[in-house]
């Protein structure tokens, strides 16, 4: 690839002033014949400083860390501890330690569960889901990115409908930050093959109809030929927790953050 970005900061002033449109356009036409260790290559040769890959422990997610650690050893990693984590998420996450050799940025929201049933109520999961992901997921991530200028995200096009378009590269207005996604040409056959070939400690729920895991009150297994999202928020209308979404004010995060 033949377009290089300079090293930058994300601050409170917004995007760098080379993150135009064009240069997203070409960098995503140049993106779709990379693979995703070549994109990841090129992130980490280009910024040095200031990138974090956020993970939720899924095989994609493995995938890509493995890729990433094996480019640069000291690679931020964090992961959003919504307290909700099943059982073996908790336990997967320690085999992910012990099997890297190397800790994770564990990043908790600013209510615990007893305060913001306090505050909400109790079970705000149930109630009303999108302000529970909103604190326990989406303003966590606001300060798990305050320092960062590049979220690598390890969601793919073929995991459900409302990803089929993702980019590999854009500007996130929501985190201030260029958000990269190396595996979003990447398929869920293709994950899998890498995570068994190279022997990485994944979720036990996986092999229990669990394809997508979340927060155990709000992750159930799926049937076959249903897209590997379904059993996320089932019955409800709603099919992400606002990480990958653009439809919180600026207003609203800023006083979040």
């Amino acid at each position: 690839m033949s377009h290089h970005a300079p090293t930058f900061f994300a601050t409170s002033t917004g995007r760098p002033a080379f993150v135009t449109a064009e240069f997203l356009e070409e960098m995503n036409r140049q993106f779709e014949s990379c693979t995703p260790q070549e994109i990841l290559e090129w992130c980490l040769t280009n910024f040095r400083t200031g990138v974090s890959l956020g993970t939720s422990f899924g095989p994609s997610g493995l995938m890509m860390m493995d890729m990433a650690l094996k480019l640069d050893p000291h690679i931020d990693i964090y992961y959003l501890n919504t307290e909700y984590l099943f059982p073996q998420t908790m336990d997967q996450i320690a085999r992910a330690e012990e099997h890297f050799g190397r800790s994770f940025r564990s990043i908790m929201p600013h209510l615990t569960i007893a305060a913001q049933a306090e505050r909400y109520g109790p079970a705000l999961y149930s109630t009303d889901p999108n302000q529970c992901c909103k604190i326990r997921k989406v303003y966590t991530q606001i300060h798990a990115l305050k320092d960062s200028s590049i979220w690598i995200t390890s969601i793919r096009r073929d995991q459900s409908p409302t990803r089929a378009d993702t980019p590999f590269i854009a500007w996130n207005d929501k985190f201030n930050v260029l958000k990269l996604t190396p595996m979003a040409e990447a398929t869920g056959d293709q994950v899998w093959d890498y995570v068994r070939e190279h022997n990485l400690p994944y979720n036990e729920l996986h092999d229990q109809g669990y394809p997508s895991i979340g927060c155990w009150p709000c992750t159930q297994p799926v049937s076959d030929g249903e897209d590997e999202r379904a059993g996320r928020w089932r019955g409800l209308d709603k099919t992400e927790c606002g990480l990958q979404t653009d439809d919180d004010s600026p207003e609203e995060l800023a006083l979040a953050g």
